[in-house]
This record gives C-alpha cells, structure tokens and sequence, in this order.
C-alpha cells in the first residue's frame, strides 16, 4: 500500500458505467479496487478482480461470488437490513485500507434514486478523501474542498494538480 497521502481506490458501484479514456484512467491509476455487490460483475467486465467486494449480495448470484473469492477477492458480506448502502461500506472500507483518493464508478442514475442520492453525498461525507471522483453514463462529477481548481481540456481533467 502506498500510505494515506497518495492511495487511490477504484470502487465499483452497481450502476452503469460510460467507457472511456476516464474510466481506464482511472482504473489503470487505481492501487486497490474494491466493489459493492453488483459493482463486482462491472469490474469483471473492465477486467479487474477486486481486492474486497462488500455488500449484503442481494444483486450478486452465489456462483458469481463464488468465483470472485476463489480468484482471491476478500468477501465482506453484511447484513440485509442495515443503516449504509452497500457503496458506503465500500468506501468505508477503502478509508480503512488508506485510501486518500476515491473514484466511484457508477453509482449514478438508475433504478434507486435514494441511492444515487445517497452516493452523491457520500464521498463529501469523508474527511481524508482529498478527491472524489464520480464517473456515470451520463457524466463526470469532482467534489473538492474549497480552494481546489479544476481545469478540463476536452476528455481530460485536471483537480488540484491531479490527473483525474
């Protein structure tokens, strides 16, 4: 691991996610990538196995796990009825692992709209997240602390000095 100050974690929500040259970015810059539930079948399709799939599995099949755990993935399974969306847990446990940088991929839109109010909020949520990123079909959003400058120049991002 890198350490807090320079650690990105990729999560992987349930959701579509719009490919691109964001997307692989961030994915080819990520140290760890984690996903929530369903999030695990958009990461197998990027080709990543995630390091940690959290959530209570309830729109992943038994199978599917089987296999992330038998190619190494840590299972976290949690409880149906809980306080947290399974993503939360996600980037809770990306916080634990020593991530600084977070960038979720899908997460937005679709069928929960408590959900995607729920990620959209989040992330600002967590102090030690310098940087968070959401990547969905439809668009890119950065959520940064006050002062923070972000310049785009056609598919390309930069925020704070940091390739996005």
């Amino acid at each position: 691991m890198k350490g807090l100050d320079n650690m990105h974690a990729v999560i992987f929500a349930g959701g579509a996610v719009q490919p691109g040259e964001a997307v692989a970015a961030a994915i080819a810059s990520a140290d760890l990538v984690i996903a929530a539930d369903s999030g695990a079948e958009t990461a197998l399709h990027y080709g990543c196995t995630p390091a940690i799939i959290v959530g209570d599995f309830d729109s992943l099949d038994a199978p599917r796990l089987q296999e992330l755990k038998t190619r190494g993935s840590r299972i976290v399974q949690v409880a149906v009825k809980k306080n947290e969306t399974d993503t939360e847990l996600a980037v809770q446990a990306a916080i634990e692992e020593g991530a600084s940088a977070i960038t979720l991929l899908g997460g937005l839109g679709g069928e929960r709209f408590d959900h995607t109010m729920a990620n959209i909020l989040l992330l600002a949520g967590f102090e030690v997240v310098h940087s968070p990123c959401f990547h969905s079909p439809e668009m890119l959003r950065a959520y940064t602390p006050p002062g923070y400058t972000i310049h785009c120049v056609g598919r390309r991002c930069i925020l704070a000095g940091h390739e996005v």
